[in-house]
């Protein structure tokens, strides 16, 4: 098969800037970072709405939090057969970050996070806002690390986060996903296996994991 089309950002510079009201569908196409942003968003800032189909690939995307995507307000970020990879966060969310003001949702699947590190939490993506959700569906975390929640930081409240048929495996740093303490989430992994994370598989607050819905994890 032919090579991705290549969208190299200028020197220092995001690619896209998605405002709210407008929309963006990807497919087939490689987004690429060209350095280190200084900002949020190493590559797609998003308050509007994200659609990334087959073949979309985000890569080498350099920011404060969100190497790839930072996501905000009522953002709506769906992405199938995506792959996040080499990505970096100086502070939260090395693949994908979302704002404290964030109430929308985030819908994956099929994806592979490879390779993203974040400084602070979150090695693949870091989940924040309130009344938001956030969903995993038949995808891959490998490689990714973080001081905490080497694939997933959950800092989000009154939120509902879903993995079901997910990998995570060999992250090298934070552990697989981190639990928020006191956060009124409602968090579901099932179906999924969570194996050989450097720094443990559920890390965080104990009360927290404790009333997650784990099931044949």
């Amino acid at each position: 098969p032919k090579d991705n089309p290549v969208i190299r950002a200028a020197a220092g510079q995001r690619i896209f800037q998605i405002k709210q009201g407008a929309s963006l569908t990807l497919s087939n196409i490689t987004l690429e970072g060209n350095g280190n942003v200084g900002g949020n968003a190493g590559l797609v800032t998003v308050n509007g709405g994200l659609q990334a189909n087959t073949g979309t690939r985000f890569v080498n995307g350099h920011a404060a939090s969100g190497g790839a995507l930072y996501i905000s307000g009522n953002g709506l970020v769906a992405l199938t057969d995506a792959a996040f990879r080499d990505n970096q966060a100086t502070l939260n969310g090395g693949a994908i970050a979302t704002d404290a003001t964030f109430s929308g949702a985030v819908s994956v699947t099929r994806a592979l996070y490879r390779d993203n590190t974040a400084t602070g939490d979150g090695g693949a993506v870091y989940f924040a806002g309130d009344r938001a959700s956030l969903q995993h569906r038949t995808s891959t975390f490998y490689a990714n690390g973080a001081a905490n929640g080497g694939a997933i930081a959950i800092a989000a409240t009154n939120s509902v986060v879903s993995v079901n048929n997910v990998t995570m495996a060999g992250q090298v740093g934070g552990g697989a996903v981190l639990f928020p303490a006191a956060a009124d989430n409602l968090v579901v992994l099932t179906n999924s296996a969570i194996v050989g994370n450097l720094g443990g598989s559920c890390v965080g607050d104990a009360t927290a994991i404790d009333d997650a819905g784990i099931a044949y994890v």
